[in-house]
């Protein structure tokens, strides 16, 4: 299922801190069947851009039922990212995170350290099916 109705084409979430297990979570919409590539590694770089899939840790695809795409999709405009404040503890000793959800004409990057958003790592997990923290 193809998602051009949805706008969304992309999303991508990271976590993790310097002696951490880093996670990232990668969907790209615009395939015919979306699957979630869920990664968890120590050594993996924040950019991301550099690194092959097979050389990190461990690594899912999830796939993703035509029901489960609009079920995300439905669950991420939720939280309203185009509004979203970053987020900050007082100490930025926590684990750092970032969040883009890019649509047709606009990325959105969101970005934190410490605390997240309300109930967005519960939403994370529901579709990893996973503890990410």
């Amino acid at each position: 299922m193809k998602n051009t109705d949805y706008n969304i084409s992309e999303f991508k979430f990271f976590c993790g801190s310097f002696f951490d297990i880093k996670k990232y979570i990668y969907i790209d919409f615009r395939k015919n069947n979306p699957v979630i590539i869920y990664i968890k590694d120590i050594y993996l770089h924040y950019d991301f851009k550099n690194i092959s899939l097979s050389e990190c840790g461990v690594m899912k695809e999830i796939p993703l039922t035509s029901e489960e795409v609009k079920s995300f999709i439905s669950d991420i405009r939720k939280f309203k990212v185009h509004s979203m404040k970053n987020y900050y503890e007082e100490i930025l000793d926590g684990p750092e995170w970032e969040i883009t959800v890019k649509l047709e004409k606009k990325t959105y990057v969101r970005y934190g350290n410490g605390s997240y958003p309300e109930n967005f790592i519960l939403f994370l997990e529901k579709y990893t099916k996973e503890k990410i923290l």
